[in-house]
């Protein structure tokens, strides 16, 4: 049996369109962990101080906005506002520069932070903030 040019089209223009189909599910899902959050930040004025914190920097999102902080080493948490000009992103939770650059990550080490403390009130629950240095 001997099949026809018009006979071989049929399947392989379906074989075409399911691969593509499939391709283009796969970079849409790619695209969708990356969801961008707002983000607590503030210019640095004045000298940079060292924070004294244990453990690691945790994070939260709460109505697309994220929130990070740490726990001083007087056992008091902190929330962390961050230079100008970075963003948030998900998957994992963290903070990124301007050029897309992840600078902290929700689970990394807080233990060096240097920046300005404030009196005002944090994002996280009875917290005060701590304005970063770039």
């Amino acid at each position: 049996m001997t099949l026809t040019r018009s006979e071989l089209t049929l399947p392989l223009a379906r074989l075409i369109a399911v691969a593509v189909f499939l391709s283009t599910g796969v970079l849409l899902a790619g695209c969708v962990s990356q969801e961008r959050l707002t983000l607590d930040t503030a210019p640095v004025d004045g000298r940079s101080v060292g924070l004294a914190t244990t453990g690691t920097i945790q994070g939260e999102t709460v109505n697309g906005h994220a929130c990070f902080w740490v726990e001083t080493s007087d056992g008091t948490a902190v929330s962390l506002v961050w230079p100008e000009g970075a963003t948030a992103a998900s998957e994992p939770l963290r903070v990124e520069d301007r050029d897309g650059v992840t600078i902290a990550s929700v689970g990394d080490e807080g233990t060096k932070l240097g920046g300005i403390p404030s009196d005002e009130p944090g994002c996280h629950a009875s917290t005060t903030r701590f304005i970063i240095a770039p």
